[in-house]
């Protein structure tokens, strides 16, 4: 491993990125290890810390759609510009990518991890990949709802993301009240989500609605801070 690539991990200055590969023999965890003890890396010194807070970043392209959850350790880090544009940035990277890993992704040579490790020396605070989803929206028609928004930058940037996708084309309305349905009963799977009372019309199932409209619902994903 190079020098380069540890100080990427750690942002860490380069002698002592040196010295710890020259002690390690190139073994980068070890190495990692090795300017933690020491207190050299800023981002290792802070990847003990708890991340209950956070924000979910949701997009489309033409072609795919998903989200990404980002943890912080607090609430004024998930809303600040620099949490938010380096979130929204990496989850229209990972849409326009092949790949099928978060952590797969490469910008400008660099690695997720690396990216994210810089981030972490910027603001100060752990940073961890919570989750991420992405889909085709081939034979399918995706809706995005995002509820309590963090960012006043970003609609798309909120504590709560539920993607939605259809068999056919959809109202709008219809397709939000179901997006505030499975974010307010955050069903686990689709078969419960099915079988739950409707949110704006407690006599009726989920799944009566969806036949009233007319539709079927192929997928869904929630993610929630």
């Amino acid at each position: 491993m190079s020098i380069k690539d540890l100080r990427n991990r750690t942002q860490a200055g380069f002698m002592d990125c040196k010295k710890a590969l020259e002690e390690s023999a190139g073994d980068m965890d070890l190495a990692m290890k090795i300017l933690k003890e020491k207190g050299l890396s800023k981002a290792l010194k802070r990847s003990d810390m708890e991340t209950n807070e956070g924000a979910i970043v949701i997009l489309e392209n033409d072609e795919q759609a998903g989200m990404l959850f980002l943890s912080s350790e607090t609430d004024f880090v998930s809303k600040s510009d620099a949490f938010c544009d380096f979130a929204n940035k990496e989850l229209s990277n990972f849409l326009s990518s092949e790949e099928n890993e978060m952590n797969d992704t490469v910008i400008h040579n660099e690695k997720f991890d690396a990216r994210i490790a810089a981030l972490v020396s910027v603001i100060g605070e752990n940073i961890t990949l919570k989750d991420f989803f992405k889909t085709s929206k081939k034979d399918k028609h995706v809706f995005l709802y995002s509820h309590n928004k963090l960012n006043d930058k970003y609609d798309n940037i909120a504590k709560i993301g539920v993607l939605i996708s259809f068999d056919k084309q959809y109202e709008n309305d219809f397709a939000k009240e179901l997006g505030m349905h499975i974010a307010a009963f955050k069903p686990e799977n689709l078969e419960e989500l099915l079988n739950q009372n409707y949110v704006m019309d407690s006599s009726l199932k989920v799944k009566q609605v969806l036949e009233g409209a007319k539709l079927s619902l192929i997928e869904f994903k929630i993610f929630y801070v």
